[in-house]
């Protein structure tokens, strides 16, 4: 169920019912609202994520079974059918969870402002850079570069967040990033910064690249995180063979003790 319960229009209630407070009578009577395209989203992909984590078959997740004894028009609801098994109260209680924290949490989609269908021109304007934050004992930004494609990426996915949250020092951040010019079919033009751990920022601007009176806006993408990491493991392979070696040379770990740490943090980063 999406949102709270409404009377339906031209209810007519009963004498018992016209006695109930209001909040009793919405839950007697009340209609809820068909789920929107995005809340729908929103659920499809907090199911997923729960399970992922809880490694849970597709059979074990089903819809909460008091939905079951409602009437039709008593709610909308998202069809999750399977076969009750063991699991049934952990994950009823987990979906009851999810749908609530769907209504009111904002969906991991792009910002319309700027649609990704409506891109003519991307420019990549500075491929590489470094911060004070930079560390190449951790990652090296010459070996982190940015792409069309890590724009277009960006653009599919970014998420809005608050300045506070995007400048906090809890926010994980390798000092490197790239930037670049996106030009639309309107003619809007913006400018995007994007580092590895998926912050990003962009504001518009005109031809010179220069910002126009629009406030600049923040953004957190973890696919984007997520992808680049990948794609940068020989590049923290390189750093982790750097600070190896200096330990070698200084005479604080052996050679052979540097490439079983080599190893094992190469296959840490792998995964399972």
């Amino acid at each position: 169920m999406v949102g709270r319960a409404r009377l339906p229009e031209g209810f007519n209630p009963t004498l018992k019912q016209r006695k109930m407070p209001l909040e009793r009578l919405r839950g007697d009577a009340g209609v809820f609202p068909t789920p929107t395209a995005a809340q729908n989203q929103a659920l499809s992909w907090l199911v997923h994520v729960l399970q992922s984590s809880m490694q849970l078959a597709t059979s074990e997740v089903f819809r909460h079974p008091g939905c079951q004894q409602k009437e039709q028009y008593r709610g909308a609801r998202r069809e999750l059918d399977a076969p009750h098994t063991h699991t049934m109260s952990k994950v009823s209680i987990l979906l009851m969870a999810l749908v609530a924290t769907a209504m009111g949490a904002p969906t991991h989609a792009a910002d319309k402002r700027y649609p990704l269908d409506s891109v003519r021109k991307i420019e990549v304007v500075e491929p590489s850079s470094g911060s004070v934050w930079e560390d190449k004992n951790l990652l090296d930004c010459s070996d982190v570069v940015l792409t069309e494609e890590d724009v277009r990426y960006a653009l599919r996915h970014i998420r809005r967040v608050t300045e506070k949250a995007f400048f906090s020092e809890e926010t994980e951040r390798t000092g490197c990033s790239g930037g670049a010019s996106v030009t639309f079919r309107n003619g809007k033009i913006i400018v995007i910064g994007v580092e590895p751990t998926g912050r990003i920022n962009i504001f518009e601007a005109n031809a010179k690249l220069e910002p126009t009176g629009v406030p600049e806006s923040y953004y957190g993408c973890d696919p984007c995180r997520k992808r680049k990491m990948i794609l940068l493991q020989d590049a923290f392979d390189r750093a982790d063979e750097r600070r190896l070696k200096k330990l070698v040379a200084q005479g604080r770990i052996s050679s052979t003790e540097a490439e079983l740490l080599l190893q094992k943090a190469r296959s840490a980063r792998k995964g399972p």
